[in-house]
């Protein structure tokens, strides 16, 4: 499937460390309305999009036991793992 790219909305991304009931940790994004609150990004929704190193994978939200938001400086110690990441959102810390 190919989306136009006036169709594409842009979000902010904010970067998390998601801990799964499983026992797996990932690392990624989570993508948020302009001004929005990750809570608000996964409450509600069985579902929610965590961009990775490897892509973007569709994360249960019932299977997430804790999600951690990294703080800007969390985030530089850790940035190989946050590819195209929006450094000026990032250091508003708005979220």
């Amino acid at each position: 499937m190919r989306f136009e790219q006036s169709k594409v909305i842009k979000k902010p991304a904010v970067p998390v460390t998601v801990h799964l009931v499983n026992g797996e940790v990932l690392k990624g994004f989570v993508f948020v309305q302009r001004e929005g609150r990750v809570l608000d990004a996964i409450e509600n929704r069985e579902y929610f999009p965590l961009r990775m190193l490897e892509g973007v994978s569709l994360i249960r939200s019932n299977n997430v036991i804790r999600l951690e938001i990294l703080t800007y400086e969390e985030f530089l110690a850790e940035e190989h793992a946050f590819p195209g990441a929006d450094h000026e959102y990032l250091r508003s810390q708005k979220w």
